[in-house]
């Protein structure tokens, strides 16, 4: 199909597969998120008259810190056993995770299903299952496509999942509400099964064989624009522009001097969610190919920290800058502090020089010592 970069972006036939049981799943997952909220809340908070309902607010606060701790623990783990014991038999378990919480609330709507759900959803399925099985797909698609083309399929991945994302959200307008997580754990099992016929297994993949033409079922403005970007200033350019735009997205809503302004900032979002496909091109391209689905996890465990972290330093810092005990009228300083953040990540990313080499095709040598010290199992 078109040319991307000044080179064809070939989407592999597992990567395909790949991206049809992706898409069953991201659309089921996010068509229940928001029933989810009117579930929880109808069977907790019983009170007629009104009030707030402390008990559903408490408990989905506690369920996002739980998550946030067993991401930390799970997504090193599950990306070391996707090295060791392949790409495949771990994107099935983490789908296979996500379908339980669901089918608890699918069958019940009692108080106690809201709680074996919460208790399912926190332990079993936040530590093996939600979030692995994007950065498995990141793996799985490094290990298929050529270097020269990782971060235009990363950027369709990006696409996929965001054009996943509103086709779910569309179809839990139009779905009743008591049958969307009937359907979402159809969708569910339809993936875990798609998955399981067609996928193959890619770590110890044979010689890659020529290109074929792309095929992209589900795409956005991000896949078509970073392809020809990448090309004209490499993956490290693309991270430093993204940077830089985020820098100025978070000056501007920091002091936004009308209405306007945040809609109009709004717009780089065009540029700066570019910079996470780059990202992965770049560390795809400086690990072992058997290293892949540690590091891989490895990024989503930093990330899940700084999600977890971020919100304690922010969140107190905005509501006292909103307050009236804020030493000076600055409401939207908290974004100020995010672009001073970011300006120092701009200037970590300058100094990046990505090799030319690429690693991810080397094979390890079991009798160099160095080689096997690195290559030493972290969970032994």
């Amino acid at each position: 199909m078109g040319a991307f970069g000044g080179g064809e972006v070939a989407m592999r036939p597992p990567v395909l597969h790949l991206i049809v049981g992706l898409v069953l799943y991201l659309v089921a997952e996010a068509m229940t998120v928001p029933a989810l909220v009117d579930k929880v809340t109808a069977v907790l908070c019983t009170a007629a008259d009104g009030r707030s309902c402390p008990e559903a607010i408490y408990l989905t606060g506690l369920e996002s810190s739980v998550a946030g701790i067993f991401r930390i623990i799970g997504f090193p783990f599950i990306g070391q056993l996707a090295d060791e014991y392949g790409r495949k038999p771990l994107l099935l378990l983490t789908a296979f995770t996500t379908i339980i919480p669901f089918a608890v609330l699918a069958w019940n709507n009692s108080r106690t299903a809201v709680y074996v759900y919460l208790i399912l959803r926190c332990t079993f399925s936040f530590l093996i299952g939600e979030g692995t099985i994007l950065f498995l797909t990141v793996a799985y698609t490094g290990d298929v496509i050529e270097p020269s083309k990782r971060v235009a399929a990363f950027g369709i991945l990006t696409g996929i999942v965001s054009g996943s994302n509103a086709l779910g959200d569309m179809f839990s307008r139009f779905l009743p509400e008591k049958w969307i997580f009937q359907v979402s754990v159809i969708l569910l099992t339809f993936s875990v099964l798609y998955m399981k016929i067609y996928l193959i297994e890619t770590v110890q993949r044979a010689p890659s064989s020529p290109c074929q033409h792309m095929y992209m079922p589900l795409s956005s403005l991000i896949s078509l624009i970073l392809p020809f970007i990448s090309h004209k200033i490499g993956d490290k350019g693309i991270v430093c522009l993204s940077l830089l735009t985020s820098v100025a997205y978070a000056l501007l809503y920091g002091v936004a001097w009308a209405w306007w302004v945040p809609y109009f900032s709004s717009l780089l979002g065009i540029i700066y969610v570019m910079a996470k496909p780059a990202i992965y091109a770049i560390i795809s391209l400086e690990v072992l190919a058997t290293d892949q689905g540690k590091t891989q996890g490895f990024i989503a465990t930093v990330e899940s920290v700084a999600r977890m972290l971020a919100p304690l330093l922010m969140n107190p810092l905005t509501s006292y800058f909103i307050s009236q005990e804020a030493p000076f009228n600055c409401k939207g300083f908290s974004f100020l502090v995010a672009a001073l953040v970011l300006a120092t990540s701009l200037c970590f990313a300058w100094t990046l020089n990505p090799k030319s080499q690429d690693k991810y095709r080397e094979v390890p040598n079991p009798n160099d010592p160095d080689e096997e010290a690195l290559r030493e199992p972290q969970l032994s």
